[in-house]
């Protein structure tokens, strides 16, 4: 549990910002409160898509109002229940987190009256009530999170068509997918191509930006979206942000003009491992392709706010110093600070690939190999920021594998199935590209 929450714990018990500040849409165009989030119901009992409803209209509509009336009202919401059950457990919930981060100022809180009357609500000299007056002014979100459909180049190995269009002809193959079920995949995933969405008014008036995949940079009209954006009177407080496989660059003037007209522009490039360990797990990514372009990246765009984001797997726990060790020497070569060049990392839950499925065996394998990495990081004399990210990594992955035990037979031959027919589909072999977790999953002989 994050400590800092401790000081935010004054607000109602179920109170969230995200139902005034926020809203996310998912790549098949579902509207949501958040990432984590169910998706929205109309009062017809249908759910709420970009394709039945346009944002603007779902905004202002009742089930929208309502939604954020069971928080002024201090209830819970039923579409919340994943924060809820963290909560219940004393757990570290995404609201609680929302929380930390808007009040310390990295959730780009810090410019906003909202948070100056939260700052005098802790503080004990403004009352709750000024608070909840001013959430209940704010008409239209500030900070929206966009999938802007399934539309992707890449089929990743732990993905599906849920998030990339690519992947949907492996499904098939792999898993029986029918024609019916593709079409209909592919019609909900492309809504972004040429939707409404880019002329949306609450859209046009946001503060901030998170585009995710997909693939965003091959949505090109979003970047018709982002000029208008850049003629606003107030663009340099305007924040961007991206998750991005680092296959395509944005067109050279959106690259070299408008993004520095923003506040910042963060770039999340999706790398879980280097060179062919990056093409098996990034099918069929190219990785000279991909370093190249975020070079260009941060040599271009003078606002960057770069970072290398992993998701951790049984797929690249292995390979923790290597991949560390070639994103300090990014950093390095550009010589950029903490803020221009950063590494992250997340978590993979998915039954197959997250490292709680490998039976105990293995557990201890994977986490003799990463504290070997660690030491071997120690001594390599890397920059402080990349060596406290590293440090960190390795302790909560660890942790997290630790925490919990979903091993099965069931899902080991599962995972087997899976790794085995998408290694015969595209012509490769675990045992080529990562002999290491070959090696200790055992998939093929040794």
């Amino acid at each position: 549990m994050n400590k800092d929450f401790d000081k935010y714990d004054k607000v109602p018990s179920n109170f969230c910002l995200m139902p005034y500040l926020h809203k996310a849409i998912d790549g098949n165009g579902d509207f949501k409160p958040c990432c984590v989030g169910e998706t929205h119901v109309l009062d017809t009992g249908k759910e709420a898509n970009i394709n039945f409803i346009d944002f603007d209209s779902f905004i202002a509509s009742k089930e929208n109002k309502d939604f954020k009336q069971k928080f002024k009202n201090n209830e819970r919401s039923e579409l919340c229940t994943r924060c809820w059950e963290v909560d219940d457990h004393q757990g570290e919930s995404h609201r609680k987190r929302v929380m930390t981060f808007f009040m310390n100022k990295s959730w780009e809180g810090g410019e906003s009256k909202i948070y100056s009357l939260l700052e005098g609500y802790f503080a004990g000299t403004t009352p709750w009530q000024d608070v909840q007056n001013e959430l209940d002014s704010i008409d239209t979100p500030w900070d929206l999170e966009i999938e802007p459909g399934t539309t992707c180049n890449f089929k990743c190995h732990f993905c599906g068509p849920h998030a990339s269009s690519s992947w949907i002809s492996d499904q098939k193959e792999l898993y029986g997918t029918t024609a019916a079920e593709a079409a209909k995949a592919t019609k909900m995933g492309h809504w972004a191509l040429d939707s409404n969405l880019w002329h949306s008014d609450v859209m046009y008036n946001g503060k901030k930006f998170h585009l995710m995949g997909g693939e965003p940079m091959l949505i090109n009209a979003h970047f018709k979206f982002l000029e208008k954006l850049a003629a606003r009177p107030d663009a340099d407080k305007i924040r961007m942000s991206y998750n991005t496989n680092a296959s395509t660059l944005p067109p050279v003037d959106v690259l070299q003009n408008t993004y520095d007209k923003f506040n910042s522009t963060r770039v999340a490039f999706s790398i879980d491992g280097i060179k062919d360990k990056f093409h098996y797990q990034r099918f069929p990514g190219n990785w000279a392709e991909a370093e190249a372009n975020i070079e260009t990246w941060i040599t271009t765009v003078k606002n960057i706010e770069a970072k290398i984001d992993p998701g951790w797997s049984v797929m690249n726990l292995l390979d923790i110093a290597e991949l560390f060790l070639w994103a300090d020497s990014v950093k390095r070569k550009f010589n950029l600070s903490d803020k221009q060049f950063d590494f992250d990392g997340h978590y993979y839950f998915g039954p197959y690939y997250c490292p709680q499925s490998l039976n105990t065996e293995q557990k201890q394998q994977y986490k003799t190999k990463m504290l070997a990495d660690l030491e071997l990081l120690r001594s390599s004399n890397l920059t402080q920021r990349m060596m406290d990210r590293a440090e960190t990594t390795v302790e909560n992955m660890i942790n997290h594998m630790m925490a919990k035990d979903t091993w099965s037979q069931e899902t080991e031959d599962r995972r087997n199935y899976r790794f085995r027919g998408l290694d015969k589909i595209r012509k490769q072999s675990l045992a080529d590209y990562l002999p290491e977790v070959n090696k200790i999953l055992g998939l093929y002989g040794v």
